[in-house]
């Protein structure tokens, strides 16, 4: 066809085709069939008479040699098929409304699509590829698909559904409905998806550096190869990441709502993630760590091949399986499921009340609440309990390191205690009410009462019990090698076996009962009187006391240790006596010989020999 050369051009076709080639400024056309024009330059479409560019059943397409521009026309029709709209220029400027009945395609070869103009159809397809190269654009469409070699922003008045976009900078997507992510979304920069009265889910992958989706009144589910993403909706929020992933504020507000994220790798919580039901963190390659606070009724944390470090969290009830550390902290009450580690620590705090339902660790366990209440505790090494403002009640534990017990009130035990390595007590009393027992020793610290051992056995290397308050006493039964004990009154131990005395320090009265041999290794002080009793005695330190009393059942008394006492008496009913002493009286009886050397006067009040 020829060339139509004219500043405006119009074309009528009222039952059949127009085709023309043109070097114009402005096209308005009506057919009732198709509409193609070829035009050499740039061209204003919907302009000059008619003004508009209108197919009633066929399609228009239009192919400029520089930029398109689509204006409102008469009575804002703008251009209008029935069937497909195709635009291709240099740029494309949409300041009218472009509607088809059925696919819409906008290509810009070097420059923009951009306007305010509404694109109406079933498929929208638009593509701009020059340097910088972005794509603004109002829709009423279907499905869009959009490539930009820069950003492309859309705002779709209903529901969209996304078959592609591609964009060298940054995508927006703002739907009046839902967010159908058909395929996929992928920008080198950032993403946002806002469905205002819908949701948004599909099997598409949304690729990018930061992912924002916002539905106010629905829930997101989204597969993700980002590097960051904050979400807010009013249902609950799914995101299935590709590899890991930095968690900005992301807040599922609606009732029941959950918030669940999966990642290929880490999970990093950098802001706060908030639910109005449950969270689940999910790395399936990577650790799950931050400093955002995680708030849900139910809180489910899993790093297979990673650490949990989750500090802090706001939950009813937490769940954290991992191969590495897990360390979780609750500024209010906190129940622990399951905490689990197959490969490192478990490390809780809670600044309410913690319950410790299951709690296994292949290195140690830490947990820390105002109070705790304690179900299944495994640890491979060492188990530290800490309740820091009530009393605290162990019963049924057995570890395999060091067992560290402290309370703000006071403890107790109600079942067995058994370690590998050491026993560590610490409470104002402390109340044995059944066996405890350590492969190394046991530490018994009461801060201000008492330390009561009648109703169970200590059993360690080396037992030490210091009760410190006013008129504290200590009562032991212990099966130990050496005793090391400082009450503010008095110290009262039965020993099963033999017992070496490393020190003992009383405000009041001591009394050592050994089934076996008594041996005082260290010093033994009491403000009254001082009681040592044992198959043998030897005393290789000193004893001091107002009153000082030894005996040895079925063996001697002897060593080199000062006896200084006010009243000393020595009974050993099957042996001899050998005392160094600083006394004013002394009372003795033995089997055999009776040896003593005072250091000053004497009065011998009996002394016995061979009896």
């Amino acid at each position: 066809a020829g060339l139509i050369t004219a500043t405006n051009v119009s074309a009528y076709a009222t039952a059949g085709n127009i085709a023309v080639n043109l070097s114009a400024a402005a096209f308005g056309a009506n057919a009732s069939g198709d509409i193609t024009v070829t035009e050499a330059n740039g061209i204003t479409l919907a302009s000059g008479q008619p003004k508009y560019l209108t197919s009633t059943s066929g399609n228009v397409s239009v192919t400029a040699g520089g930029p398109i521009t689509v204006s409102n026309g008469l009575k804002y029709e703008g251009v209008r098929a029935f069937g497909d709209v195709t635009l291709t220029g240099t740029n494309l400027a949409i300041d009218g409304p472009v509607t088809a009945g059925d696919d819409v395609v906008l290509n810009a070869t070097t420059g923009d699509i951009v306007g305010s103009g509404l694109v109406t159809g079933d498929n929208v397809t638009a593509t701009a590829l020059g340097n910088d190269a972005d794509i603004v654009l109002n829709l009423d469409a279907a499905t869009l698909t959009a490539v930009a070699n820069c950003s492309v922003t859309v705002t779709e008045t209903n529901d969209l559904a996304i078959a592609n976009i591609t964009a060298g900078c940054n995508v927006s997507v703002t739907a009046g409905g839902s967010i159908d992510l058909v395929g996929n979304v992928t920008a080198v920069d950032d993403v946002s998806l806002i469905a205002t009265n819908g949701t948004i889910a599909g099997a598409g992958t949304v690729s990018g550096d930061l992912l924002t989706a916002t539905a106010a009144n629905g829930s997101i589910t989204v597969n993700t190869n980002v590097t960051s993403f904050t979400g807010s909706s009013n249902g609950s929020i799914t995101v299935t990441e590709a590899d890991g992933i930095t968690l900005l504020t992301t807040t599922a507000s609606g009732s029941g709502s959950d918030v669940s994220v999966t990642a290929g790798g880490t999970i990093n919580v950098s802001g706060n993630v908030t639910a109005n039901d449950d969270v689940t963190l999910n790395a399936t390659s990577g650790n799950i760590s931050g400093s955002g606070l995680v708030t849900g009724d139910n809180v489910t944390a899993t790093a297979t091949n990673g650490s949990i470090d989750l500090t802090p969290v706001a939950a009813n009830t937490l769940t954290a399986l991992a191969s590495g550390d897990i360390t979780v902290s609750d500024n209010d009450d906190l129940v622990v499921a399951n905490a689990t580690s197959t490969g490192g620590n478990v490390t809780v705090t809670a600044l309410g009340n913690l319950t410790a339902t299951i709690v296994n660790a292949f290195e140690d366990v830490n947990l820390t609440g105002a109070s705790l209440s304690l179900g299944t505790i495994t640890a491979g090494d060492d188990v530290t309990l800490n309740a820091t403002a009530s009393d605290l009640t162990l019963g049924g534990l057995t570890i395999n390191g060091t067992l560290t017990g402290t309370a703000a009130g006071n403890l107790s035990t109600s079942g067995p205690i058994s370690a590998g390595q050491d026993v560590v007590f610490t409470g104002q009393n402390i109340t044995i009410g059944d066996n405890v027992t350590a492969v190394e020793n046991v530490s018994l610290n009461a801060t201000t009462g008492d330390i009561n051992g009648t109703a169970g056995l200590v059993s360690g290397d080396n037992v030490t019990a210091t009760a410190l308050g006013n008129d504290a006493d200590i009562v032991l039964n212990i099966n130990a090698n050496t005793l090391t004990a400082t009450a503010n009154c008095s110290v009262t131990v039965t020993e099963a076996d033999d017992l070496a005395i490393a020190n003992i320090t009383a405000g009041c009265n001591v009394s050592v009962i050994a089934t076996g041999n008594l041996t005082v290794a260290g010093s033994v002080n009491a403000t009254i009187e001082a009681g040592l009793y044992g198959s043998s005695v030897q005393l290789d330190g000193p004893v001091t006391a107002y009153v000082a009393v030894l005996q040895a059942t079925n063996g001697s008394i002897s060593g080199s240790g000062l006896v200084t006492a006010n009243d000393a008496i020595g009974v050993a009913v099957n042996g001899s006596i050998t005392l160094n002493t600083s006394v004013d009286t002394l009372q003795a009886v033995a089997s055999g010989d009776i040896t003593v050397t005072e250091n000053d006067s004497i009065t011998l009040g009996g002394v016995y020999q061979g009896v």
